[in-house]
């Protein structure tokens, strides 16, 4: 099939966004699809909307006359849900999915954090595969009264490298944490960097991951411990096979994903609870265990199987060059015409996590 892919999150340097981009690239391309149009963060941000006029949003999309042609010319379109789908954001993509349903593409959300949901429920009923990666995203969707199923976060798709770039044995990582909890977690993460004589600052969002997220896993499996207030930190602190303890984000996805593991693990926001959950870290390898188990009976992930199997030859390898190519071009074009808020904005950053 030909696949039209919304919010692809290889422009930003996370090591969680490049993997969940890596991985999308390679499971569609292994299935047969090919992304013939691909979207970036941001890129549709023009075609969000501040007010209730949901049909107004779908016959901009229409009525655009490239972005109409873009979905003409593919079989269907999907949304990358990854950080934005929750309190109100992710407009734009429900228009463009409503414009592809309208010209009778099929249309998919995988990969999604789901919260504080309004409107937009004619799209979302229409929807032919609609997949979460927690627990609390399956009820914030079920409550409102649609059909949906809890798969993982496409990371676990992601190729990563076994040879670390740098040793960290006996260290302990502390991860970055979202903005949009700087009063809580930040002060805490601040206060542990400052105190911890053997931690080593790790933050997923910075530049050099761009170049070096593939060896991320493989550093901290050196390490001796993991405190990290990010969502794919905690799954890459148990790819890992590391104790960790984890600190809340701008959403309830960590909690989530924790219930629907069926773990204890528990989730803190002071020092003194870190303190305490870093002893039970210890004292509890089961339950890291359990986590990591109930990853892998997720493998191979079956993120796009509503898709079925495509007749395109080419593969995942084709598929991640298609997807080099795409993004090269839009940082060589200057100024795309649906480039939004822009490559890397922090007005963007803001909504990952």
């Amino acid at each position: 099939m030909k696949i039209m892919l919304l919010n692809d999150t290889a422009s930003v340097p996370h090591v969680g966004c490049q993997a969940v981009s890596d991985a999308h690239a390679r499971m569609l391309g292994e299935a047969g699809h090919a992304v013939i149009e691909r979207f970036f963060l941001g890129e549709l941000r023009p075609f969000a909307i501040a007010d209730n006029d949901e049909k107004g949003a779908i016959e901009r999309v229409l009525a655009d006359d490239d972005l109409r042609q873009s979905l003409e010319r593919c079989d269907a379109v999907v949304v990358n849900g990854e950080g934005t789908l929750h309190h109100g954001s992710g407009t734009e993509y429900f228009a463009v999915l409503g414009a592809a349903q309208h010209l009778g593409k099929a249309s998919l959300i995988v990969n999604a954090v789901f919260e504080a949901h309004q409107g937009w429920a004619d799209v979302l009923s229409k929807l032919d595969d609609f997949c979460v990666r927690d627990a609390r995203s399956r009820e914030c969707a079920e409550r409102a009264g649609f059909q949906c199923r809890v798969l993982p976060d496409s990371l676990l798709a992601a190729q990563f490298d076994v040879t670390p770039y740098i040793d960290l044995t006996d260290k302990v990582v502390v991860s970055d944490w979202h903005p949009a909890r700087d009063h809580d977690v930040g002060e805490t993460m601040r206060g542990i960097l400052r105190g911890l004589p053997d931690a080593f600052y790790f933050p997923l969002l910075h530049g050099i991951h761009a170049h070096t997220w593939r060896g991320a896993i493989a550093v901290w499996a050196k390490a001796a411990w993991i405190i990290t207030a990010r969502h794919h930190g905690v799954y890459m602190a148990a790819l890992a096979g590391k104790p960790f303890v984890a600190l809340p984000s701008n959403t309830l996805k960590i909690q989530g994903l924790l219930e629907a593991a069926d773990v204890k693990i528990p989730v803190c926001t002071t020092i003194n609870e870190v303190i305490a959950a870093r002893a039970y870290s210890l004292e509890r390898p089961e339950e890291y265990q359990k986590l990591r188990d109930y990853f892998r009976s997720f493998l191979p992930l079956q993120t796009f199987s509503a898709l079925g199997t495509g007749t395109d030859s080419g593969g995942a390898a084709v598929e991640l060059d298609r997807l080099q190519r795409q993004l090269s071009g839009r940082s060589n074009s200057g100024s795309p015409k649906y480039w939004g808020l822009g490559n890397g904005d922090p007005a963007q950053l803001r909504s990952l996590g």
